[in-house]
C-alpha cells in the first residue's frame, strides 16, 4: 500500500515538473489559403478572421486582390467580392481585423424608395434613425450584422431595378429572380469599390502562379443591370451585360440573348451584340405603352457555344411617371 502511494506521488511530481518547464503553447496561425477561382491568397490575421465568420463565402466571397496599403487611411487592406477587410495594429488584441466601411464610402442619397413597409413587429429600429425589416432583418441577424455589417444608413431603395439597403460596411439586396434559394444577399461592394479605385481591369491582370491553369474559361459569371430603375412608358431602356470567367476575367465574344417580359405577359426576344474586350455588351430597346407601376422583367443568357458554357440571370425595372 505504501509502495503504491509513493509511486502515485512520484507520477504526480514528475507531471508537475514537466508542466513547469514545458514551453507555452500558442494558437497557430493557419496556413495561407489559395483561392483558385480568382488566383489570390489569404493569410495571417485576415485568414484567421475569414475562417471565424459564420459563412465567409456568403459574407465576403473570394479575394479579388492581394493585401495592400490603402492610400487613404494607411491601413493594410484586402479586397473580397463583397467587402474589404482592414488591419488596425493599434486596436486591442483580437479586434485588429474588421470590415471596411464600404457601404458609407459608396452610398449616395437620392435613389427612389422601394414600396415596402418600414415599420411594424417584423422591423428593428437602429440609432441611425433607420429600420431593418422582413427578409433583410432575418439575414442581418442570421449573419451577426451588428458585428460585421454595421448600422443601416438608408431605407430600402431602388437601385438599377433592385431593392437594396445600405449599411455602414455593406449593402443588402433583394434578389426576386431567385426561385429556390435565398432572396436576400450581399452586393459586390468590394468589387465595386476596388474597380472605382484601381480601374475595372486591375484585379484581372495578376499573373497566375501556374501558367498551365490560365486558358479557356471553364465557367461563366453573368451580371445584367439597367440604366433606369424607373422608366416612363414609351421611352428607351439601356441594358448592360457583363460576362466574366471563373477568375473574374472579362470574356470576349460571348453570345448574348435577351427576353423581355411585359406586364401583360407578352415576351419579346432580342440578340444584343456579343461581348467586347471588356466582357461587356450594351443594348438599348424601346419600351412601349405600359401602365404605371408595372414591372418589366429581363431574362439574359450568355453562352460560349464552342466551349459548351452557358449562364443565365435576370433583372427588372418599373414603369413610372
Amino acid at each position: 500500500m505504501h509502495i503504491a502511494k509513493r509511486l502515485l506521488w512520484g507520477i504526480i511530481t514528475a507531471a508537475l515538473l514537466v508542466a513547469a518547464v514545458a514551453p507555452p503553447v500558442f494558437a497557430q496561425t493557419p496556413e495561407p489559403q489559395d483561392f483558385p477561382d480568382t488566383g489570390y491568397t489569404v493569410s495571417g490575421p485576415f485568414l484567421s478572421y475569414y475562417q471565424t465568420m459564420p459563412d465567409p463565402f456568403v459574407m465576403l466571397g473570394h479575394p479579388i486582390s492581394d493585401a495592400e496599403v490603402d492610400p487613404i487611411n494607411g491601413r493594410t487592406v484586402q479586397y473580397f467580392q463583397r467587402g474589404r477587410l482592414e488591419l488596425d495594429p493599434d486596436a486591442p488584441a483580437g479586434q485588429q481585423v474588421r470590415f471596411g466601411n464600404l457601404g458609407e464610402l459608396q452610398y449616395t442619397s437620392g435613389a427612389p424608395l422601394a414600396e415596402v413597409r418600414n415599420s411594424g413587429p417584423t422591423c428593428r429600429s437602429f440609432s441611425t434613425g433607420h429600420n431593418v425589416c422582413y427578409g433583410f432583418l432575418q439575414f442581418y441577424e442570421a449573419y451577426q450584422g451588428d458585428r460585421y455589417f454595421g448600422n443601416p444608413i438608408s431605407e430600402v431603395e431602388l437601385v438599377n431595378g433592385r431593392m437594396v439597403q445600405y449599411f455602414e460596411n455593406v449593402r443588402l439586396e433583394w434578389r426576386g429572380e431567385v426561385v429556390n434559394g435565398r432572396h436576400v444577399g450581399l452586393s459586390d461592394m468590394g468589387r465595386f469599390y476596388y474597380d472605382l479605385i484601381h480601374g475595372p481591369s486591375a484585379r484581372l491582370l495578376r499573373p497566375q502562379k501556374d501558367d498551365a491553369v490560365v486558358g479557356s474559361p471553364t465557367s461563366l459569371r453573368l451580371r445584367a443591370f439597367v440604366r433606369h430603375s424607373l422608366l416612363p412608358a414609351n421611352e428607351k431602356q439601356t441594358l448592360y451585360v457583363v460576362v466574366q470567367d471563373q477568375r473574374l476575367r472579362p470574356v470576349r465574344n460571348a453570345s448574348v440573348s435577351v427576353s423581355i417580359t411585359l406586364p401583360d405577359g407578352s415576351r419579346q426576344s432580342y440578340r444584343p451584340p456579343s461581348t467586347d474586350a471588356d466582357g461587356i455588351s450594351v443594348f438599348t430597346v424601346q419600351v412601349g405603352a405600359t401602365d404605371v407601376k408595372q414591372i418589366v422583367t429581363i431574362d439574359v443568357t450568355a453562352t460560349l457555344p464552342q466551349l459548351g458554357l452557358e449562364q443565365k440571370t435576370s433583372t427588372w425595372f418599373r414603369i413610372w411617371w
